[in-house]
């Protein structure tokens, strides 16, 4: 049995530890693992028997499911997860409390209660996410991006803070309280401080098992601001980074990834974009 880890060249670089790790893992139960870059990739053509996309390409994971071939995660979960408006959208419909959130179409969304929140749709790690206060702070910021989608989004409550829901197979692993003292924005990435939530909120543990089932999450997280006392679905995020659950846990998440994916192949589990 032979899998492919997918990456583009410049997040391959800087993820080269994960990458090791994987191939590893999978070296030690005797199986072939090749990370490929998406530049030049051949989805159409490349042998395996499962991909690992660590892509934010969900075409390019739907023509490897077109041959039945298994990708982890599908690409319905990375079209919805990598469309931000989108992914509100779906999670709002599923009765999971969301932020009030609308798409920026320039000239119809000048009146907007300020301060809010501009996301790009396809954005992640906290960038291209402003806090912006009046008209002409949102223009020039949009302006900036001028082939990009963006999105409108309430200000929560309690900015600064946000909880990230570690997902595999479905199901809660661990959830990780970020902050930041400086920032709106509290990812890792850009410096927020992360600490294990023990006693999982119920909100929370509720909102994710009815995403995940929805939408058959292999290894994910989903994130929660908080606004008023409620917990928040605030975006799902695939592919995820595993560096802050490391830092916070001494939860071997990639081991459990393996183990996870080496299930899935050894039961003969095939799986069609839905």
């Amino acid at each position: 049995m032979k899998g492919i880890v997918l990456y583009s060249k410049k997040d391959a670089k800087q993820n080269a530890w994960m990458i090791q790790y994987l191939v590893n893992a999978f070296a030690e139960n005797h199986i072939e693992l090749e990370c490929i870059y998406e530049e030049g990739l051949d989805a159409q053509n490349t042998p395996c028997d499962f991909v690992i996309s660590r892509l934010r390409n969900a075409d390019i994971s739907a023509v490897f499911e077109k041959r039945g071939i298994r990708v982890f995660n599908s690409s319905r979960v990375n079209r919805i997860a990598n469309d931000k408006y989108k992914a509100v959208q779906f999670v709002s419909m599923l009765g999971v409390r969301t932020m009030a959130s609308t798409l920026y179409i320039p000239g119809a969304s000048d009146n907007v209660y300020y301060p809010c929140i501009l996301k790009s749709l396809d954005g992640h790690g906290g960038r291209e996410v402003f806090l912006v206060h009046d008209n002409a702070e949102l223009k020039n910021r949009v302006q900036q991006y001028p082939d990009k989608q963006f999105m409108l989004q309430k200000i929560c409550s309690d900015i600064g803070i946000d909880y990230r829901a570690y997902v595999l197979d479905s199901q809660i692993i661990k959830v990780i309280r970020r902050s930041s003292d400086t920032d709106f924005r509290s990812n890792y990435s850009l410096g927020g401080k992360v600490i294990e939530i023990q006693d999982i909120p119920e909100e929370i543990s509720q909102a994710v098992k009815t995403i995940a089932s929805a939408l058959r999450i292999d290894y994910a997280g989903i994130d929660f601001i908080v606004d008023h006392g409620h917990f928040v679905f605030n975006e799902i995020e695939d592919p995820v980074g595993a560096r802050m659950l490391y830092e916070a846990t001494d939860y071997d998440i990639l081991s459990a990834f393996v183990q996870l994916i080496i299930r899935k192949m050894s039961d003969g589990h095939s799986f069609q974009s839905l």
